[in-house]
């Protein structure tokens, strides 16, 4: 035993040189225990870069396609990023759209909610559920659905023609859009700039922005159209 005794203590002595490992990133098609490169998997669909998508002329792009100016809606760079970037973009490891999403999604029931009630009352053909000019028959229809459906929502974003900057991760890029939930992910995008607009502009700008360009029948980009 004592031979033992000291070779362990021989052993706990002597300092062991500091070894150095070489990190290999891999770039390629996924291998088993090597590290990706960062720079092949945090870009989006249209291969954007996602530091690249922190220039002025990336959020700048969402600022004009929704006409944020004219109606004093005012998103730093950064909100604007996150509001573009889906939670199964690059696992999670940056700021995504979630919270924000769900907030405008209640945001945009509510307004188009009062929009329904509104436009049913007004209408020459008001129904029998017409009660003091607010059409209650109203809600539950097709067209009060459709409204906020993520379908709807989303072929609105594309209309935009800023889906190239919204970062998600595809389930299958070989697959078509409605396989890859391509409607979830671009609604979420449009919800979440709601939600950002009610959470840093306050209500009063959110229910204008909402009621007259998003519900506005002349507005290019209304959820009205073609509905």
């Amino acid at each position: 035993m004592f031979p033992r005794l000291v070779a362990r203590e021989v052993r706990a002595r002597v300092s062991v040189p500091g070894s150095r490992s070489i990190a290999i990133l891999n770039k390629g098609a996924r291998i088993r225990g090597a590290k990706r490169d960062p720079a092949s998997y945090m870009k989006n669909a249209s291969g954007l870069q996602y530091s690249a998508a922190k220039a002025p002329e990336c959020q700048d792009k969402v600022r004009n396609a929704f006409k944020f100016a004219d109606y004093g809606v005012q998103l730093s760079d950064s909100l604007i990023l996150q509001c573009l970037t889906h939670k199964s973009f690059a696992h999670g490891s940056v700021p995504y759209n979630e919270k924000l999403q769900l907030l405008g999604t209640q945001f945009l029931k509510l307004r188009a909610t009062l929009f329904s009630l509104h436009e049913g009352g007004n209408a020459a053909n008001a129904s029998t559920g017409n009660i003091n000019g607010l059409d209650f028959a109203a809600l539950g229809s097709p067209r009060s659905k459709t409204l906020v459906s993520r379908r709807n929502i989303g072929q609105t974003v594309k209309r935009a023609d800023i889906d190239d900057v919204v970062f998600w991760k595809m389930r299958d890029v070989e697959k078509g859009g409605k396989y890859n939930g391509e409607d979830t992910v671009l609604s979420s995008v449009l919800s979440a700039l709601v939600g950002a607009i009610l959470t840093t502009n306050g209500p009063e700008v959110a229910a204008t922005y909402v009621d007259k360009f998003l519900l506005g029948e002349g507005s290019s980009l209304s959820l009205v159209k073609d509905i």
